[in-house]
């Protein structure tokens, strides 16, 4: 930590936007670093961009963490079975660690501006302070749901105190953390609520639409996120843990008051980065725009990407074909084979399969080859946006919840919400690209008909809830598939064993401390060493395994 620490007094002190190298970016929202004094609008823009290589869709670093890593585990994505498959690159958690501290970092510094302020001044510059928390407890779940305990009530200050012989943060308990997000977001969405009641100030009102380049402004969106991110760590904790009570006591609360705890349930409430500009598109130089560099390479062959024969199962494809049982969404999430003897077909990679056959397939074009994510809706989709929170997954979050008995609602209605909501995001994602062809959404009683045809295959109905939430955010948001993976074993999923492996010869629940870490905050993490171990539980990790392994 202590190489985060020496790069962030240079960069963070008197500094609102960190890492900016985009013209464009710099004049819309200008380095307070170059002025007289730091203002805590320009501060908060400073925590978003801070996080953009985590919540925009351009950055290799974020697709090569989650493809290779993250993917691997949840199998959203097809991989191979070679040695160290589970274990993963180091070096790419310790980018998403590290830009995370930065990201932390920098609301440190909004945070003891803010403090200084005067009464009246505190007023103006209240929701500046509100609305990066909330940004940063997002930021901040992931970690704790890929690490665990992690430094939080101490990590970032050295901006402020200027102390670097104590500028060794404690690590905090993972459950302790989720508590004060649970408690927090609560604490933004009852202010938030009051100013969208009583008004902004009319400086407030007339500065932040400018800064704030996720939602424009608008604070019911980000009040529909806080309370959406609040519902999802709540259903998170629910199932088992520590903090079980207190989760299935959030659930009951928020979705028996919808009044009070609006949430974000339909296309235009969804949280995303739009890509309408240069400067977001091709932050990577990416001719294809921003996503090009997480869907493809730069061959524009996407030698890495291959679609998992997981997700061909949960979309309901038969030796390589649409039947009329499968989803409708599939030729939106997933390429059929272009050439060879299956041309036509789709084929996921099999992680059961020899890793000799797997990358004889993978490498041969003239052989089986695998289906791709779809290159319309994903990979040269030059509108694609970066997306942080959608209506689908709150939809899917309330049916288990009421399927659970957690809170009263009807869990088939919530359901069919999910699943056509789903529908809404990705064919909007695929119609909204620059590549042909796009297709037509069905209509809502098609939509509406298959959902029930979903429901009613299986008896459990959380497994049926819980594989679409999956497929949901499969291929946006494959830490949450993950993450739900660990808690409740949805879907059923076998993996081989890495016999050879050094280390993780099965996949893990959670992954080790970055090396820099380690080294660096030694001190502290030593605290943590007995737990520094691939398969320490989270706490509100299931009992057992979430996987079969042969």
């Amino acid at each position: 930590m202590k190489k985060i620490f020496y790069s962030l007094v240079a960069l963070v002190v008197l500094v609102a936007v960190a890492g900016c190298s985009n013209s464009q970016f710099e004049e819309y929202y200008p380095d307070p670093s170059q002025t007289s004094t730091v203002s805590c609008d320009k501060l908060m823009t400073g925590v978003f961009w801070s996080a953009r290589k985590q919540t925009m869709g351009d950055i290799y670093w974020k697709y090569i963490f989650d493809k290779t890593q993250i993917g691997t585990l949840a199998q959203t994505m097809g991989f191979t079975n070679s040695q160290g498959r589970y274990a993963g690159t180091r070096s790419y958690a310790q980018n998403r660690w590290q830009e995370f501290y930065y990201t932390l970092t920098q609301y440190r510094v909004l945070e003891e501006v803010y403090s200084q302020l005067s009464d009246e001044d505190k007023t103006v510059n209240e929701v500046y302070e509100l609305i990066a928390r909330a940004f940063v407890y997002h930021q901040l779940e992931e970690v704790v749901d890929i690490w665990g305990s992690a430094p939080f009530s101490e990590a970032g200050v050295l901006p402020n105190t200027k102390d670097l012989a104590n500028a060794f943060p404690k690590y905090d308990d993972a459950a302790e953390i989720y508590t004060i997000m649970l408690d927090g977001l609560d604490e933004i969405n009852t202010r938030l609520s009051a100013m969208i009641s009583g008004g902004l100030p009319s400086l407030t009102a007339s500065v932040l639409p400018s800064q704030d380049y996720i939602n424009k402004g608008d604070l019911s969106k980000w009040q529909r996120f806080t309370n959406s991110l609040r519902l999802r760590m709540a259903m998170r904790v629910a199932s088992q843990g520590s903090l079980e009570s207190k989760g299935r006591e959030v659930l009951s609360q928020m979705l028996s008051n919808s009044a009070k705890y609006p949430l974000i349930e339909t296309q235009d409430q969804v949280v995303k980065i739009d890509s309408d500009n240069d400067s977001f598109k091709n932050d990577m130089g990416n001719p294809w725009g921003g996503v090009r560099g997480c869907f493809e390479d730069g061959t524009g062959e996407g030698s890495f990407m291959r679609a998992s024969k997981a997700m061909l199962d949960v979309l309901g494809v038969v030796d390589g074909k649409i039947t009329d049982d499968s989803d409708p969404r599939t030729p939106v999430f997933v390429d059929t084979i272009a050439e060879g003897p299956n041309k036509g077909l789709y084929v996921g990679v099999n992680p059961q399969a020899a890793l000799g056959a797997q990358e004889a397939d993978w490498a041969n074009p003239n052989g089986v080859q695998y289906s791709r994510p779809s290159r319309v809706t994903f990979a040269r989709n030059a509108n694609f946006p970066g997306i942080i929170f959608t209506a689908a997954e709150t939809w899917f979050i309330k049916a288990e919840a009421f399927q659970l008995g957690w809170a009263q609602g009807d869990a088939l209605a919530a359901f069919k919400k999910g699943i056509a909501e789903s529908f809404n995001y990705y064919y909007w994602l695929n119609n909204i690209s620059t590549e042909l062809p796009t297709y037509a959404a069905p209509d809502a009683s098609s939509i509406d008909a298959f959902a029930q045809k979903l429901w009613d295959k299986d008896n459990n109905k959380q497994k049926v809830i819980l594989e679409q939430k999956w497929l949901n955010t499969a291929l946006i948001d494959m830490r949450q598939s993950w993450a739900d993976l660990r808690r409740t074993g949805y879907p059923a999923l076998t993996f081989l064993r890495d016999s050879d492996a050094p280390e993780a010869k099965t996949p893990p629940y959670r992954l080790l401390y970055p090396d820099n870490e380690r080294t660096s905050n030694t001190a502290n993490w030593e605290s943590v060493k007995g737990q520094d171990t691939h398969y320490t539980k989270i706490f509100w990790a299931k009992d057992g395994d979430y996987y079969t392994a042969q």
